[in-house]
């Protein structure tokens, strides 16, 4: 056993791997009686899933013959109200005695009909309309309309108990019977017909079956004689037939369609879900025979569906089909609920066989996890503070030491590198090896403003803790950008955006860094005045394009860090912002990269030293949306002066800087231009002179 293991600290009570292992043996009681539930539960499943299709067809057979019942009977209604009508004159030659006398027999028939709203008669000769009705209140009327003698102005009379009419109200309604649909379908079939369902001149909606009458076989039919019957009373039916808490029944047309409704909340969710499947079973539907229920599922919306259709016929070519829609989790909850109830009364009987199955797993699997959930972290370099658990078993204990012992060297080794390349390093699972690679990047240089002057007076303590202040600021505002810190040089900081990880708005985010560095050191000013500490500022240089890239060094030490032009060209534009009196200063690579989302101000054309290729060189004044209008006025006034210092109008640039100068008198910028403008003025540059100024020193 090695020194490491035997150190492991000992509780009261440990024992190996092996040995907590067997103690999981005891949940093989529940996979037996898990078996057992799981036969069971897809046994009484099948059973309930039997039963929902035989209570759907139920339901479905006494829908049908509710309809059969209901239509059935119209053919034969409507021909002994047509052996009547033929035993007399034609009805529109009948006097009015007569014509009372069969709208009389109309409303008795109608009186012993609750299910019908009307019998009458059209004739096909003058468009008159009479006999009988039912209104909302369930009230007998007599309707008589001839457009003959009045327009076809309706003409209601209420019909008492024992048959005598009564003057009633009459809707200003005008009626010829020849348009209604009935009577137009009916002449055109000369035969029993069904209307589809429509508004029936009272506003109710309704189907009516219609006969044409003919005195002649040969002759052209005299006049139709109607029966409607209301759908509303099919609804209520059908809602009093409800299969289960979300089901719902229907009764379609011959195409599908939705012709009654039940009368019940929610039904328009099953209007769909019943709309969709039969649109997934439309061969189903076509082909399913006249008295035998066809079954099918569906899927809706995540959802399983049952749907059971019954086909009927009556006479007169109504084909209607009665459709039973509902969830089949109406049915299987039940199921699960009681496999619920029957696992927890398993769980109780088994809970004193299993209880030291359950600790004992728990107390070996909670430390377990709670290790894993660290080393997690530790593969994306995100070290948890917390440290490991500890646990009775000594394999467990010692893997959490090991653990804390590695976060522990981890988090110091974080402090020297950075981070993006540690994790990178611990996500790819490779070694880290030499090499580089050319990479467009955004280099980042800052430095604290005045660091000589602060620290000469002040002790070495007071000077790391006023560069700790100040580079966590730097380190906090990069970071928070998404780009990485390479390495801090003394007060400053070196930054990469771009590398390591790919940030294809690296410009504009190093940009924003910047500012938000700014606006950073200007929250802590005030507490540091508090503390009777000097604010710190913040001189930054930004640069983009090509650099080498990778791990710098030799075969036993390198770092992760940039080299090239690039990089010297941001470190000497940063030292200018000393000259030029800004914060950030910027080349134009930076700012065409960056995008228009931020404000700049021309500064220069220079060539630095130790290069030869000028540059042009802009501050960063903040972003575009939020500038203030002061200071755009002067961002202005500057670009329109030095326009005109490169226009070698030196009188008017200087007239220009000196303007500027009144209103803001420590704008480095304009004075040093100015100077310049009286310079120029004393002797003029050369004739190839273009602006640009030429930097001989560091």
């Amino acid at each position: 056993m090695s020194s490491r293991l035997s150190a492991a600290p000992r509780g009261p009570l440990q024992v190996d791997l092996r040995t907590a292992i067997l103690g999981l043996v005891l949940v093989a009681l529940l996979g037996t009686v898990s078996a057992l539930a799981t036969t069971a539960f897809f046994m009484a499943r099948s059973s309930l899933r039997s039963l929902t299709t035989a209570h759907c067809v139920s339901v479905c057979r006494a829908v049908t013959r509710q309809a059969e019942s209901l239509f059935g009977g119209a053919p034969m209604l409507l021909a002994e109200i047509s052996s009547i009508a033929k035993s007399q004159k034609t009805p529109s030659t009948l006097d009015a005695a007569q014509r009372e006398g069969l709208a009389h027999a109309l409303a008795e028939r109608l009186r012993w009909r609750p299910y019908l709203s009307g019998l009458y008669w059209g004739d096909a000769a003058s468009g008159a309309f009479f006999g009988a009705r039912r209104d909302a209140e369930n009230n007998l009327l007599l309707v008589d309309a001839d457009p003959s003698r009045d327009g076809g102005i309706q003409h209601l009379r209420l019909l008492s108990s024992d048959g005598r009419p009564a003057p009633h109200p009459s809707p200003a309604q005008r009626m010829d019977a020849r348009t209604r649909p009935w009577f137009q379908r009916a002449m055109q079939t000369g035969a029993l017909v069904w209307t589809e369902p429509y508004d029936y001149i009272d506003g109710r909606r309704g189907i009516t079956a219609a006969l044409p009458l003919r005195r002649d076989p040969l002759a052209p039919p005299a006049g139709v004689l109607g029966a409607d019957y209301p759908l509303n009373t099919l609804g209520v039916f059908l809602a009093q037939l409800r299969p289960s808490p979300r089901g719902a029944v229907f009764l379609l047309d011959e195409v599908g369609r939705v012709v009654v409704s039940p009368a019940q909340p929610g039904v328009q969710r099953a209007v769909e879900t019943l709309a969709d499947a039969l649109s997934e079973n439309r061969a189903a539907f076509a082909d399913v025979p006249v008295g035998s229920p066809v079954s099918f599922s569906s899927e809706f919306e995540g959802s399983t569906y049952r749907t059971t259709i019954a086909r009927f016929e009556a006479s007169g070519g109504l084909r209607w089909t009665a459709a039973v829609i509902l969830p089949s989790s109406d049915f299987l909850n039940p199921a699960y609920r009681n496999a619920a109830v029957s696992g927890g009364i398993t769980i109780a009987a088994l809970a004193v066989t299993l209880v030291a199955a359950t600790v004992l797993s728990r107390r070996i699997s909670a430390p377990l996890h709670r290790i894993s959930r660290g080393l997690a972290g530790i593969g994306e370099f995100r070290i948890s503070p917390e440290p490991s658990p500890r646990s009775f078993v000594r394999e467990v204990s010692v893997i959490g030491e090991s653990v804390d012992r590695m976060k522990s060297s981890l988090h110091s080794f974080g402090k020297y590198v950075p981070t993006e390349i540690v994790r990178d390093i611990l996500r790819t699972s490779r070694a880290a090896q030499l090499g580089g690679e050319m990479r467009a990047l955004t280099i980042f240089i800052s430095d604290l403003r005045d660091f000589t002057r602060l620290s000469e007076s002040r002790e070495a303590d007071e000077v790391v803790a006023m560069v700790s202040d100040y580079l966590e600021v730097v380190t906090a505002a990069i970071h928070g950008a998404g780009g990485a810190v390479d390495k801090y040089l003394g007060d400053g900081v070196l930054s990469l955006f771009n590398a390591p990880n790919d940030l294809p708005d690296h410009a504009a985010r190093a940009c924003f860094a910047a500012l938000d560095t700014q606006r950073r050191l200007a929250e802590i000013a005030s507490a540091r005045a508090m503390r009777r500490l000097p604010p710190l500022a913040a001189r930054i240089g930004l640069h983009t394009g090509e650099a080498v890239v990778g791990n710098i060094g030799t075969a036993e030490r390198f770092a992760y860090t940039a080299l090239g032009d690039t990089v010297n060209l941001a470190s000497r534009i940063e030292t200018l912002n000393k000259t030029y009196g800004t914060s950030i200063l910027a080349t134009a690579a930076v700012r065409h990269a960056g995008g228009a989302a931020f404000a700049w101000r021309t500064v220069d054309r220079v060539v630095v030293y130790g290069r030869r290729a000028p540059v042009e060189l802009f501050e960063l004044l903040g972003e575009e949306a939020g500038l203030a209008d002061g200071l755009r006025a002067e961002r202005d006034l500057f670009e329109r002066a030095f326009k005109e210092y490169l226009a070698r109008r030196f009188d008017h640039a200087a007239e220009r800087f000196e303007e500027l100068l009144k209103i803001r008198p420590d704008h480095t910028s304009a004075a040093l231009f100015k100077a310049r403008c009286e310079a120029f003025r004393a002797q003029a540059p050369p004739d190839q002179w273009d602006g640009v100024f030429v930097f001989d020193r560091k």
